[in-house]
């Protein structure tokens, strides 16, 4: 009969320690709650909001503990953290900045100066094509509205993290593409002599995972992870760690998610969460 390891009764003890045994907030981290929001700028409309937002708040910590003790012990590839997700705020808007993320990179290479597209005018104004504001949309329709209707610099169409009435009226002279191509489902191998030869392209991929939305170095691989997409994302590059192949994607969530905005894949697994289903980028 196999004998459980050290290792693996000293995490089955420590979580035993760590699963909360009644619903009241544990005041020996009262500190570190207060400290989250005020560098988060939290504000709650009454006790019983904070109380239950303290709850998740803490039952993400314990996630994070046990996970990070699993990875030094070499059960996990990455490393996970408590990040504050920026950026796209509380809108569904990660079509248009995976899209003009791409456009962006294109523009840079066809006409030589670096351009800040407007993923505002996406989310007002792209309904046409079959987006849905901030209730989502896809790559593809946001490459046909540019083809059509080309998008505005930022800097004159600022993202406001909200679907407002559309302010374009007429089509723009600028971030205007020829076409766009879709990379051919599944296939990893292609995509990298894309993401290598053309430059970043927008994929989608599920990002349900605690453990997607917590991570903050290595490779993230999660068995559990599935191929339905709910989520679009820039792959700009790839590469091999610790004996692993890796995307790297470049997220919408801000800075503090990840490293600096970013996360490293897991590539060559069997097209994980999806990654090779729905890839796509602008022809300038």
């Amino acid at each position: 009969m196999k004998t459980t390891g050290p290792s693996i009764i000293f995490l089955v003890t420590l979580f035993s320690l760590l699963i909360p045994t009644h619903s009241a907030p544990d005041p020996t981290l009262d500190t570190h709650w207060q400290l989250w929001v005020k560098t988060h700028q939290k504000n709650y409309k009454d006790a019983e909001e904070e109380r239950a937002r303290r709850t998740i708040w803490e039952e993400t910590m314990t996630f994070i503990t046990v996970h990070n003790l699993e990875y030094s012990l070499g059960l996990h590839t990455y490393e996970v953290g408590m990040n504050h997700l920026g950026d796209m705020r509380k809108c569904g808007s990660c079509y248009a900045f995976s899209a003009v993320g791409a456009l962006e990179c294109q523009w840079k290479k066809k006409k030589g100066t670096l351009v800040t597209f407007s993923p505002q005018e996406l989310v007002d104004c792209s309904y046409s094509e079959g987006n849905k504001g901030c209730k989502g949309g896809s790559i593809r329709s946001s490459f046909t509205y540019m083809k059509k209707s080309g998008v505005m610099e930022d800097f004159n169409y600022p993202y406001t993290g909200k679907e407002e009435k559309c302010k374009k009226k007429k089509p723009s002279k600028t971030g205007v593409i020829k076409d766009f191509h879709s990379v051919p489902a599944r296939d990893e191998i292609l995509l990298m002599k894309v993401v290598g030869t053309v430059g970043p392209v927008s994929v989608a991929i599920n990002c349900s995972s605690k453990g997607f939305r917590m991570y903050k170095s290595g490779v993230f691989y999660d068995p559990s992870c599935t191929s339905t997409t709910n989520h679009n994302v820039l792959a700009i590059g790839y590469g091999r760690e610790n004996g692993m192949d890796y995307w790297l994607v470049k997220n919408s969530w801000g800075v503090t998610f990840g490293d600096q905005g970013y996360i490293k894949m897991a590539r060559n697994r069997n097209n994980h969460c999806g990654i090779a289903l729905k890839a796509a980028y602008p022809i300038v």
